[in-house]
């Protein structure tokens, strides 16, 4: 089967992965929700992990530093992306991560970065 244009590129390993770990988030949306929930899962996905694949190497977890992902971070907020939605991928990275700690994957916890402070009021 051929990879979809957007997910050319990401290791096949990362790839299945987030196939597998989006077949069980989407046990939980609403079927009228589902296409956009979708859209939403890999666009921000494949957004994270474009810039740590393509800027900054990572060809296997055991490469992925903390240091890449506030670099990650710094990048999104240098273009203008509002901390909130930085945020938003920060969170969704950790959980994948820790969904592949639970699949066995070594290191898959080490790039945890804290969320950025938002303003309140």
């Amino acid at each position: 089967m051929t990879r979809p244009r957007t997910r050319r590129g990401l290791p096949d390993w990362l790839v299945n992965e987030l196939q597998r770990y989006q077949r069980i988030k989407q046990r939980n949306w609403r079927e009228a929700r589902l296409e956009g929930n979708i859209r939403r899962f890999w666009g921000g996905f494949l957004c994270t992990w474009r810039f740590l694949v393509e800027e900054r190497g990572v060809r296997e977890l055991s490469q992925l530093r903390r240091q890449m992902v506030y670099d990650y971070a710094d990048q999104r907020l240098k273009e203008g992306h509002s901390v909130k939605g930085v945020n938003g991928h920060l969170r969704s990275l950790h959980a994948f991560l820790g969904f592949l700690a639970d699949e066995g994957y070594h290191g898959a916890a080490l790039a945890h970065a804290p969320a950025l402070p938002e303003k309140t009021g």
